[in-house]
């Protein structure tokens, strides 16, 4: 009886450590399933399927300030998605990575009239799961965004300008730019629409 009854705790005590275990898993799975939500047709035309699939494969990524675009240097050693790179690399951890790729899959970040924009800009380099690479680069004052997508060779399969973002403080690809550059007055101080330092 007493055998039955340590075995019966030790499969509640096993049960209740799996639940425990399971609410405290890491954040990144699940901000990785809601990233892969099915796009919106909307979105779906706007990227095109090469960059969502890509940017649904995405394991790591680093941050990196960039400077002015010039279209001619997409997927060039130096430049991020037609900018030149402009500092060091700044490792992005798992929860932010998934927080950038739910933003870059929502179509809600998006559709603000195009632009070159301005100096004032972040890029990312992310990989995937099998060494491909996507490069984000936009402009904090302007919203313009470009993207190259790279496979596990290292050739360029998608490079294009991608529009503009939405013009609020609240987006969340400027508010993530500020949580990783908190030291960098002018990712801090960028203020929308500004004509400040225009190619």
């Amino acid at each position: 009886m007493k055998c039955k009854t340590t075995r019966r705790f030790w499969i509640l005590f096993c049960g209740v450590c799996l639940a425990i275990l399971g609410a405290d898993a890491p954040a990144f799975a699940e901000d990785k399933d809601k990233a892969a939500a099915a796009p919106t047709e909307k979105l779906r035309k706007h990227l095109g399927p090469v960059v969502i699939d890509y940017l649904g494969r995405i394991t790591k990524g680093e941050a990196y300030r960039v400077g002015e675009l010039d279209h001619t240097k997409f997927g060039e050693t130096g430049w991020i998605a037609g900018r030149v790179v402009a500092g060091k690399p700044v490792v992005v951890d798992e929860k932010t990575t998934a927080r950038l790729v739910a933003a870059l899959l929502s179509d809600d970040t998006y559709f603000r009239e195009d632009s070159l924009g301005t100096k004032t800009a972040v890029g990312y380099r992310f990989w995937t799961d099998d060494k491909g690479c996507v490069e984000v680069s936009f402009c904090l004052v302007k919203g313009a965004l470009n993207m190259t997508v790279k496979d596990a060779k290292g050739n360029v399969v998608v490079k294009r300008a991608k529009g503009g973002l939405r013009g609020d403080l609240t987006n969340p690809l400027r508010m993530i730019a500020q949580e990783l550059f908190p030291d960098d007055k002018e990712v801090q101080n960028a203020t929308w629409g500004q004509k400040k330092n225009t190619k």
